[in-house]
């Protein structure tokens, strides 16, 4: 009889877990959106067929590495990184001219920094926002645009501008979400162990009971 309410028990711990887990799941899973982050390379006056090197770095480990951390932009060209993002969150990233080897050549040392903001949809999907900042620009947002230059005969290549790493918003002053993780799947996931920890109890208090009355 013991072992029968034992499995009893049981049965109805493990109930819970089919009841609540295919909709925690779904709660937690969200559709992949590829956040676009477009880098504009201005013309080169006196220089022809000149190549841009453009690289991303993340400033973060949580953040979604881009499909590739290299751009190869020729003169006014445009080209993108593409970033997946499967989960809500702030992730930071820096966009730089890599220099190159022609001496004769300027190469823009300017350096912007990237926030792509991912956040749920109204349709529990996600959506995001990018942001660039070039330091030294009052905070204003804008395109990330490199532009590099001949240098003249009397004219030496400047040095490339020292930047340090953004610092990740983690007092949400400004309104964004640092790392939503579904607050509907907690509160499931919540409620299934309110529901174990209840038919435990029971189980357990029946069990004195029936000992009490022996």
């Amino acid at each position: 009889m013991k072992q029968i309410r034992i499995k009893i028990a049981v049965l109805l711990c493990l109930l819970p877990f089919f009841v609540f887990l295919p909709a925690v799941r779904s709660a937690l899973a969200y559709e992949t959106v590829t956040a676009v982050i477009p880098v504009n390379c201005l013309e080169v006056s006196g220089n022809d067929a000149h190549t841009y090197e453009v690289k991303i770095e993340t400033y973060s480990k949580d953040a979604p590495r881009p499909a590739s951390d290299t751009l190869s932009i020729g003169e006014n060209k445009t080209a993108s990184f593409e970033i997946e993002l499967t989960e809500p969150g702030t992730f930071l990233y820096k966009i730089y001219e890599a220099a190159g080897e022609d001496s004769n050549i300027e190469y823009d040392s300017s350096s912007y920094e990237i926030t792509v903001y991912a956040e749920n949809d109204e349709k529990g999907g996600l959506r995001y926002t990018v942001t660039a900042f070039r330091p030294g620009r009052d905070g204003k947002n804008e395109r990330v645009v490199f532009q590099d230059r001949v240098l003249s005969d009397s004219e030496t290549p400047s040095a490339p501008e020292e930047t340090k790493p953004p610092k990740k918003n983690t007092d949400n002053t400004d309104g964004t979400d640092t790392g939503d993780r579904s607050p509907v799947g907690i509160l499931q996931m919540i409620m299934l162990f309110s529901v174990v920890i209840a038919v435990l109890t029971f189980f357990f208090k029946w069990e004195r009971n029936e000992e009490d009355e022996v």
